[in-house]
């Protein structure tokens, strides 16, 4: 994630001082790419090493304009999980589940904690549209951006 930053800062500041129509464009996509990548290595492992349990839910949050939440609790062994998560992800909608329904739920066996409201590969199938979306649109968008600003620097 660090690098990804660290990238985007050094792309924006070849943006201000030296823009070059290739490189800029690279180093924000490229640099991007790996802060969302990062983001997504621990649902590819979940998806990949998970196992689907199920959860009973202990509260809603479902007010009208905002994000859903699905309050929820788990036991595996002798540990007990109670979290929060977005409702969805192969679960009912919050508007259709009701206290006390039962959840899936995407856990690493030998460490619970480590786990997902749903199904580990529904929230993966979502981050990869997101990795496509920015592998697309991002060159494109700091592409024009960049002959944008060169042309602005070339004015009179």
């Amino acid at each position: 994630m660090v690098v990804g930053l660290v990238g985007i800062g050094f792309g924006l500041y070849l943006f201000y001082r030296r823009p070059s129509v290739l490189l800029i464009p690279i180093i924000i996509t490229v640099s991007t790419l790996i802060i969302v990548l990062g983001q997504t290595l621990s649902f590819i492992w979940l998806a990949n090493n998970g196992e689907i349990g199920y959860a009973t839910v202990t509260n809603l949050d479902c007010r009208s304009g905002q994000k859903h939440h699905i309050h929820y609790q788990f036991s595996v062994g002798r540990i007990l999980v109670d979290d929060i998560g977005p409702d969805g992800y192969g679960n009912h909608s919050c508007e259709s589940i009701r206290i006390g329904d039962q959840g899936l739920v995407t856990y690493v066996a030998n460490e619970p904690t480590i786990h997902v409201w749903g199904r580990a590969r529904e929230y993966l199938t979502e981050r990869l549209v997101v990795c496509l979306l920015v592998l697309v649109l991002l060159p494109i968008i700091s592409y024009f951006g960049v002959q944008k600003r060169i042309s602005e620097l070339h004015e009179p």
